[in-house]
């Protein structure tokens, strides 16, 4: 996992690919089963999964969090801007995650917490 957090008493593995292809299934499987080792929830934040990887990050008791643009450090604007331009790609120069992918966790995370800690 890229980094451990325990957030309102709820502890979290987190694992980020901010890459165009897809997490490797036995990469994924790994690290869900090291969350369960661990007794933490899995949470993938990703910019593409397929749809059946979703389902069995969540019937692991995961979640999974897509994005679409890619995240550059913040930089390499004229990198971005020329992706952007020339490429046609979602790409974006932030020092910051932006703030919908995290408010998108944060809902699915205060429901966990309203259900004591289960999906």
């Amino acid at each position: 996992m890229d980094f451990i957090s325990e957030i309102g008493s709820l502890p979290y593995g987190f694992e980020v690919k901010n890459t165009w292809d897809y997490i490797e299934r036995e990469e994924m499987w790994t690290k869900v089963d090291l969350c369960r080792h661990l007794g933490i929830t899995p949470v993938f934040i990703v910019r593409a999964a397929p749809k059946t990887y979703i389902e069995q990050i969540r019937q692991a008791g995961g979640f999974t969090l897509v994005f679409e643009t890619q995240v550059y450090e913040l930089g390499m604007q004229e990198l971005a801007h020329e992706v952007r331009q020339e490429l046609q790609m979602p790409v974006v120069a932030s020092a910051a995650i932006p703030d919908g992918i995290i408010q998108r966790f944060l809902k699915w995370h205060r429901r966990r917490m309203e259900t004591g800690g289960t999906r």
